[in-house]
């Protein structure tokens, strides 16, 4: 089953023979880092040890407990339940169905949570408190998390808190600002969480969506002080970006990483990226998150179209073509994970900067048959942009 559910269409138009070869290597990549892939590459487990990537860690336990919250946490789920025999009990919240035999799933509202989630999340906060002193309790994160697991503080409503991160998402404010609000409104997030896991020993698997430091994940509910917890980032936007230069190297493809950043508003940063392309290898691979601002803007859209767009603008009749996509296949409110532009693309754009001045990326991806459509991949490392040109 492919990743990228309409390859068909986006091969339907435009310089087909470098399109084919990005769309190969996302829908390579996209297989990669999915959360179940993720954990069999760098989990194993040994007898009464758990090895991750090479790291000990003892399982010799009376009880084992799993829970976990993010995007690609069911994978997660998935993948190890299938290497630990006995499980005491488990629960993950997620935003997407996964087949789990031993773990229950919660599928919970993302990007803003709702009295459901409170509920969910207060399965799991139970769980939590009733491990006991022999007990380890496994958390598997990744990005998403934040909006699924939610307990808020006294005082605040969940409904409140949604307004306040509607309104820093509609500013287009970092993940790490955003994060750093749920963390002040929340009574798990930022290590919190431990508070209710002493006297249990736990660890936590995380796969991280932000370019900084991992306490961000899920705004960090395990990310504290207490000695019997190890936290273990087991992929991150760097991972992807080495996949996807060893996929295309794979294929024949001259690749290199940029030392860029995804960060800022696509209009600014678009240019680089193209003299970058220029400059480099036959592919350049770039990752990161940028922002968009789309303060009163009527239109509908996403931070990877948005930054696909600004890019076509700029390599209009070039022998060149780009792929941005969030790599948990949602980007923005759409049901696209992002977009691929080539030197063709800007001739068959009609009112380019009237739509663009409404941050109407999607209706124009749409149109064109540009628009990504994945889905939910499992995945969540945050943006990967990959741009190629031909060498002919």
């Amino acid at each position: 089953m492919a990743m990228i559910k309409n390859t068909p269409t986006l091969l339907a138009h435009g310089d087909v023979s470098i399109r084919e070869k990005l769309i190969e290597v996302a829908e390579k990549l996209l297989w990669e880092i999915r959360g179940d892939r993720i954990i069999e590459e760098n989990v194993r487990i040994a007898g009464v040890k758990m090895w991750i990537k090479g790291h000990p860690v003892d399982l010799d336990f009376e009880n084992i407990y799993i829970v976990g919250f993010g995007k690609a946490s069911g994978e997660m789920a998935q993948a190890l339940e299938g290497m630990i025999g006995e499980i005491k009990k488990g629960v993950v919240n997620t935003n997407h169905s996964v087949n789990t035999e031993r773990i229950k799933l919660n599928i919970c509202p993302h990007p803003l949570p709702d009295e459901s989630t409170v509920a969910y999340s207060g399965e799991i906060l139970k769980i939590v408190k009733e491990a006991g002193e022999n007990a380890l309790i496994i958390f598997l994160v990744s990005g998403g998390g934040s909006a699924l697991f939610e307990i808020p503080h006294d005082g605040i409503t969940i409904e409140e808190e949604r307004e306040i991160v509607e309104k820093l998402l509609a500013m287009g404010e970092d993940i790490e600002k955003i994060n750093e609000t749920r963390i002040l409104l929340s009574k798990v997030k930022g290590g919190k969480l431990l508070q209710y896991v002493k006297p249990a020993s736990c660890i936590s698997l995380i796969i991280s969506d932000v370019i900084s430091h991992p306490k961000y994940v899920a705004s960090g509910p395990t990310w504290g002080d207490y000695e019997r917890c190890e936290n273990f980032m087991i992929a991150d936007n760097q991972y992807g970006k080495e996949k996807a230069k060893k996929i295309a190297e794979g294929m024949g493809i001259r690749a290199e990483i940029s030392p860029t950043i995804l960060r800022g508003e696509p209009s600014e940063i678009a240019s680089r990226l193209v003299e970058e392309l220029k400059k480099g290898e036959e592919m350049v691979i770039w990752g990161g998150e940028t922002t968009v601002n789309v303060a009163n803007a009527r239109g509908i859209g996403g931070r990877n179209q948005e930054l696909a767009l600004r890019i076509a603008e700029r390599i209009s009749g070039e022998n060149m073509a780009f792929l941005c996509i969030g790599t948990d296949g949602i980007d923005g409110p759409t049901d696209a994970a992002g977009g691929i532009v080539d030197g063709e693309t800007m001739r068959r754009i009609k009112r380019y900067d009237e739509e663009m001045k409404e941050h109407n990326s999607y209706g124009i991806l749409k149109n064109l048959g540009d628009a990504i459509i994945t889905g939910h991949t499992g995945a969540n490392i945050a943006d990967i942009c990959l741009g190629i040109k031909s060498l002919d």
